[in-house]
């Protein structure tokens, strides 16, 4: 993890899809004191349906153009990598519409956009794919569709089947209207809808004006609402006017499980036990056959989570897979768990002194030890005796059993 580089030279163009469509592409190229690196270095993408840049305010009142990544990868050029950032059609300063979300048609974009990469100067022919939520859920869209030079997907806290991810016997379970714009009803309405967007997007480098950019947004009134779908399409064999057959099925990456397992690419899986899609990734992590990781804890959806950062397990995980280096990332037992330890006194599972980490082979785990606890020290009909435990105090009045056998 030696820093070689200590700055980046950023770019925001458009990318054009095979139909002609223009994506948002940002682009971070390491650089030292200013220069950009001159050898072609391998590339870290990020698929996703939100913006990259967004407009903030410095101490000084002044309006400045900020990043924000997913597990800020865009800090990995320091150590020898290009981040590009490209979002998908119908979002954010690209063009196109999007009917439903992670279609065939995203997937395909993503594909085309992996080969695109490795084929650019800057590019070493290694590409690998990081994210998490739904840019997670784009990864799986991309390796669907073995583009040829994919290598590794970094994929954090998404779902494996959408229908048991969102939806629960016909009742909706978790709600995503990001990126959902309300656009109004009158002319007048959408016409200050897009102006509003307009003024905090940022619009690529050739665009200062935002004419192209507003031309973007004209395409993207035509995009369905998911808050809609989730509302409407309550079965799994709901269907809807976009496509044909199931709603559902044709938006799931467990129905392209077969091309997934077919991409060759490395996986590493990152959940949470607090996430609402704890399940999916352990699901996900059963169904794969490729070569995998996985790492899960007592983390929630959308929580910044230490020890380690993400971004540095992602940049262990690309140094051996796309470098070469052996760092023992994939010596280590498959499964890293997080076994949590509560701190009483901030009352949090965060924070230093509140865990550590174990490797296993197999999940569910088959190693540790089952204490069984009885309400009743002496024998009566219908309840086992057992011998009194040691007690230790909570520190809040509550009393515990600690450890004792049988009788």
């Amino acid at each position: 993890m030696e820093k070689k580089y200590n700055s980046s030279i950023r770019t925001h163009t458009y990318l054009t899809m095979p139909d002609g469509t223009r994506l948002s592409f940002v682009l971070f190229l390491p650089a030292k004191d200013g220069k950009k690196a001159e050898e072609p270095l391998p590339v870290i993408l990020s698929y996703t349906a939100y913006e990259c840049l967004h407009y903030e305010t410095d101490a000084d009142g002044k309006r400045i153009t900020a990043v924000r990544t997913d597990f800020d990868i865009d800090t990995l050029t320091d150590y020898g990598y290009v981040i590009a950032v490209v979002q998908v059609r119908g979002c954010g300063a690209s063009f196109g519409t999007r009917k439903v979300v992670a279609s065939r048609q995203e997937a395909a974009d993503g594909a085309f956009v992996v080969d695109y990469l490795a084929g650019q100067p800057f590019c070493d022919g290694n590409v690998m794919t990081a994210g998490q939520s739904y840019n997670g859920q784009t990864q799986l869209g991309i390796l669907s569709r073995k583009p040829k030079h994919i290598r590794a997907a970094y994929i954090g806290k998404t779902d494996l089947n959408r229908y048991d991810g969102w939806v629960r016997n016909g009742i909706p379970r978790a709600f995503g209207s990001r990126p959902d714009i309300n656009w109004g009803k009158t002319e007048e309405e959408k016409e200050a809808v897009l102006e509003q967007i307009a003024s905090s997007t940022v619009p690529v480098d050739e665009d200062p004006e935002g004419i192209l950019l507003r031309q973007a947004l004209r395409e993207h009134m035509e995009n369905a609402s998911q808050i809609t779908a989730q509302r409407d399409y309550n079965w799994r064999d709901s269907e809807c006017p976009y496509m044909p057959g199931s709603f559902w099925d044709a938006l799931s990456a467990s129905t392209y499980l077969k091309d997934i397992n077919a991409s060759g690419a490395v996986v590493y899986l990152d959940g949470g036990v607090l996430d609402v899609f704890r399940r999916d990734t352990i699901l996900l992590y059963h169904n794969l056959t490729l070569q995998k990781k996985l790492i899960i804890g007592p983390w929630d959806h959308i929580r910044k989570k230490e020890n380690p950062e993400p971004r540095f397990e992602i940049l262990r995980f690309a140094d051996h897979v796309m470098k070469g280096i052996e760092n023992g990332v994939m010596d280590e037992k498959p499964l890293t768990l997080r076994v949590m330890e509560y701190d009483f006194k901030n009352n949090s599972y965060y924070g230093p002194g509140t865990g550590y980490y174990r490797h296993e082979d197999t999940w569910p785990v088959n190693s540790g030890r089952r204490d069984i606890l009885y309400f009743e020290t002496e024998k009566k009909e219908g309840i086992l005796p057992y011998t009194v435990y040691d007690l230790y105090s909570a520190g809040n009045g509550t009393d515990f059993p600690k450890h004792g056998t049988e009788s």
